[in-house]
């Protein structure tokens, strides 16, 4: 029953949080080097989802055609084109991202969770977590060691 409810829980968090990259609505980023400190560091973990409507203010991740994606906050908006600066640059990107070139705004982020993501990437790393699921989803629980003791019980008092 311990394993159902993890199984349980853990898919109704994938359903919920899928990435997009699977059909999901959420695309989540590593955050990499220092222009958008102090708010978001390198190696936070953001996970940004599509809207309607971009503003002024918002954090957005955006695909530049030759460096990739890039995340940045919108400073100003001209037609279908959307003027963007990182937090911590005193120069506004030369590139003026489109709205169809814009993945989604900043729906939170989580401080140094990309780090330990890319601690998982690595082999050891994810025999940890591989080993830590399974620890998760087979550790027995008191019921069903209690149903197997009994049963053990009275399987030795009916062969005596």
């Amino acid at each position: 029953m311990h394993s159902l409810i993890w199984l349980i829980v853990i898919g109704i968090f994938w359903i919920t949080l899928a990435p997009k990259q699977i059909g999901g609505r959420y695309t989540y980023i590593i955050v990499s080097g220092n222009s958008m400190e102090p708010f978001l560091k390198n190696g936070d973990l953001a996970i940004l989802h599509p809207s309607e409507a971009y503003q002024i203010g918002e954090v957005i991740l955006y695909r530049h055609p030759e460096i990739g994606s890039v995340i940045h906050r919108i400073i100003a908006i001209e037609g279908d084109r959307y003027t963007i600066q990182g937090d911590h640059n005193e120069w506004i990107d030369s590139y003026k991202p489109a709205r169809s070139e814009i993945d989604g705004k900043l729906w939170f982020h989580l401080a140094f969770a990309g780090k330990i993501i890319k601690g998982f990437r690595t082999p050891v790393g994810a025999a940890l977590l591989a080993g830590l699921l399974g620890i998760l989803l087979f550790w027995p629980d008191r019921e069903s060691q209690k149903k197997r003791e009994t049963s053990s019980l009275a399987c030795r008092l009916r062969n005596r």
